[in-house]
């Protein structure tokens, strides 16, 4: 297995929750609402904020903290997962370190970081 998943599974502990192959399609169909059909998030149908840092984001409290939220990572490697927001964002650095392109998101926002300027960058559905 993937060792950057493995840490990152350990980071976030007891919120981490290993998605059945089962209920796969149904997030990709959720994942889905969200992306151009060239695998990117279509920022121009969402309201959107951009954080410098992830403490910025954190402290701004525009999102519910003990939300669920999923994790899918561009890569055939990384199995797709499932935590508690407040979990994703304290280790920001571990999720994101999977991929270059890694989409965290539920059924009211999804969350990414900007390349190469690391930025993050929250869409919410309007």
């Amino acid at each position: 297995m993937n060792m950057l998943f493995e840490e990152c599974r350990i980071a976030l502990g007891k919120d981490f929750q290993l998605i059945a192959k089962e209920k796969e399609e149904f997030i990709f169909k959720q994942l889905d609402e969200y992306l151009t059909c060239y695998g990117t998030v279509d920022w121009s149908k969402l309201t959107t904020h951009e954080y410098v840092e992830i403490s910025d984001l954190i402290q701004s409290n525009n999102l519910i903290n003990g939300s669920d939220v999923y994790v899918v990572a561009d890569t055939s490697d990384v199995p797709v997962f499932e935590s508690k927001l407040n979990t994703v964002l304290s280790n920001f650095a571990d999720v994101t370190a999977l991929s270059c392109k890694v989409f965290i998101f539920n059924q009211s926002f999804i969350i990414q970081e900007q390349f190469p300027s690391s930025t993050i960058k929250v869409g919410y559905k309007v």
